[in-house]
């Protein structure tokens, strides 16, 4: 028994010598399109994000009675073009977009995951 007890202690001390010398975590990301908004919006609001040609939306709903901030992400959304649509109870603002793209490592440069993300501002409704 004190045989494998060592042997245990040597791979896991092994281990932790080649986690600490690889200098990556586990931290993960995800790829996607961040939609900033000018302004906070007051009360509840929608932000609405799609691609030319699609019925489908990427929706982000931040109800009335809750803080949301003043930005919606959308994961795994990465278009060159995209045509965002905020709703608030002031209006409808729609706009065109062009984001562009980088890459994010949270881990630290040679280290998995590797996410694109981006980030554009639109105005609120005025």
């Amino acid at each position: 028994m004190p045989l494998l007890r060592r042997s245990l202690s040597v791979l896991s001390l092994g281990s932790l010598t080649l986690l600490s010398a690889c200098g990556c975590n586990l931290v993960g990301c995800f790829d996607g399109l961040t939609v900033a908004l000018s302004v906070a919006p007051v009360g509840g609001y929608r932000v609405e994000a799609r691609v030319l040609g699609s019925p489908a939306a990427f929706v982000f709903e931040c109800p009335a009675d809750q803080d949301c901030g003043a930005r919606a992400f959308f994961a795994d959304f990465t278009p060159e073009v995209a045509f965002i649509t905020v709703i608030t109870s002031r209006g409808t603002v729609q706009r065109e977009v062009r984001p562009g793209y980088t890459t994010q490592q949270p881990n630290g440069k040679g280290c998995e995951p590797r996410c694109m993300q981006g980030t554009v501002t639109v105005e609120s409704p005025t």
